[in-house]
């Protein structure tokens, strides 16, 4: 092959290649980041589920839930409940934190704000106030629909609780610093109090003993085991370790 036929290929495969190189990076990386339909789909449903709460309907907010959903009646009785008991429910801060979509189920955690006034006294609602909520969605006939919602420390408990060695659970926690707050030691406690009436004590136990070293975690000092004095909240956290070393001493009985 002579030079000139040479510089000729060089030419012309830097000319082939040169657009390639030379596409905008960022136009790339927004192509990339663009939301999947289902991805959006999503995202507008639990803004209108969450909304869907100013109107104090239950019927209306359960439109949302699949019908298969184990928890719906439940779910029918709370909404009635807490409904009745607010006015004025507003929703604020709505901010989706994760979302995993796989074939026709996804997995959510929503951090929200809902007000209201208490009907019965006007006074701010304690019914609702800012909540990282776990939802499962399914999708049912091209449509998105909820199958499971829980308070997010809640379903962090039990990932905690299934974990099979510290290594695992360290690494939970790694995942999910955001959820380490007092509200993670209670739903852990309420696990364990839930099996220790069942008579599964030694399970709960070790569920206990999983809440007093989060509670270590967040610098909630623990009461002597004497029990002589409530505890010294640390960082505004207020878990009372008091009632806690109670409880898991119990356990033990």
């Amino acid at each position: 092959m002579s030079p000139s036929t040479h510089i000729y290929l060089l030419v012309l495969l830097l000319g082939i290649t040169a657009p390639i190189c030379g596409q905008n990076p960022d136009a790339t990386l927004r192509v990339a980041q663009q939301s999947s339909p289902d991805e959006a789909l999503l995202r507008t449903a639990v803004s209108q589920y969450f909304e869907s709460f100013a109107r104090k309907d239950p019927s209306v907010a359960l439109k949302y839930w699949s019908a298969g959903a184990p928890e719906i009646e439940s779910r029918r009785k709370e909404f009635q409940r807490d409904f009745a008991a607010n006015d004025g429910i507003a929703v604020r801060n709505l901010a989706i934190r994760r979302l995993s979509i796989l074939d026709d189920k996804a997995a959510i955690q929503v951090a929200v704000e809902i007000t209201g006034s208490d009907t019965k006294t006007g006074r701010p609602s304690t019914t609702f106030g800012k909540m990282v909520r776990a939802m499962q969605w399914v999708k049912e006939s091209g449509i998105w629909k909820i199958a499971h919602d829980a308070s997010a420390e809640d379903d962090l408990a039990g990932s905690l609780i299934a974990a099979q060695t510290g290594e695992e659970r360290a690494s939970i926690f790694a995942e999910n610093r955001e959820l380490l707050n007092p509200q993670l030691v209670r739903a852990l406690v309420a696990q364990g109090n839930r099996l220790r009436s069942q008579g599964k004590t030694s399970e709960a136990l070790r569920i206990y003993q999983i809440a007093l070293g989060e509670a270590d975690r967040l610098g909630i000092e623990r009461a002597p085991p004497s029990f002589s004095g409530p505890p010294a909240p640390r960082s505004g956290c207020r878990v009372s370790m008091t009632s806690l070393w109670i409880t898991t001493s119990k356990a033990w009985r």
